[in-house]
C-alpha cells in the first residue's frame, strides 16, 4: 500500500548532489550570470535589447529579436570574445554565433547612431581603410554609396 520511506522531500529532490533539479538550477544560474556579464560588456547602444546567450561546447550563442540587431552584434563578436577570453570563468569560449528569434519580445528600442553614417562611432580606422579599398573595385552604385556613407566622419 502507501510506504512514505519511498518519498524524497522537496528538499530532497532539489538539493540531493545528483538530482536532475539541482543540475538544472545550476545551469540556469550559470546562464544569468553570463547574461548578465554579457550585457555589461557591450556598449551602451545596446542597453535594454533582449538578448538570450547560452552556452555550449565552447561555442556562445546570442539570441536576438531582428536581424538588424543581429548585425550590429555581429560587428561587436571579436571584441566580446576577447573579453570574454581574459576572465577564467569563460576562457573556453572558442567561437560566438549569432542567431535571430523573431518570437523574443524586445524590450526596448535599438538606439541607432545617426543616419548620416550607420557605424562611423564604433568603426575602427583600420576597418574604415578596408572600406576605401573596397570602394576602389566596387561597380554596384548602391553598395559604393552605401560604403561611403560607413566610411564618413
Amino acid at each position: 500500500m502507501f510506504d512514505p520511506s519511498k518519498f524524497q522531500s522537496v528538499s530532497q529532490i532539489l538539493y540531493h548532489s545528483g538530482g536532475v533539479l539541482k543540475a538544472l538550477a545550476e545551469k540556469i544560474t550559470a546562464q544569468q550570470a553570463l547574461n548578465t556579464h554579457i550585457k555589461q560588456l557591450l556598449p551602451a547602444e545596446f542597453d535594454g535589447q533582449t538578448i538570450i546567450a547560452d552556452l555550449t561546447n565552447g561555442t556562445l550563442i546570442l539570441t536576438v529579436p531582428s536581424h538588424e540587431f543581429a548585425m550590429l552584434l555581429n560587428f561587436q563578436k571579436l571584441d566580446l570574445l576577447s573579453c570574454l577570453r581574459t576572465q577564467t570563468r569563460w576562457c573556453g569560449i572558442a567561437t560566438i554565433k549569432i542567431q535571430v528569434a523573431p518570437q523574443i519580445k524586445q524590450r526596448g528600442a535599438l538606439k541607432k547612431p545617426e543616419m548620416a553614417s550607420p557605424c562611423a562611432s564604433s568603426l575602427p580606422a583600420e576597418g574604415k581603410d578596408v572600406l576605401r579599398q573596397l570602394l576602389e573595385n566596387m561597380h554596384d552604385d548602391k553598395i559604393k554609396h552605401a560604403l561611403e556613407q560607413l566610411i564618413k566622419p
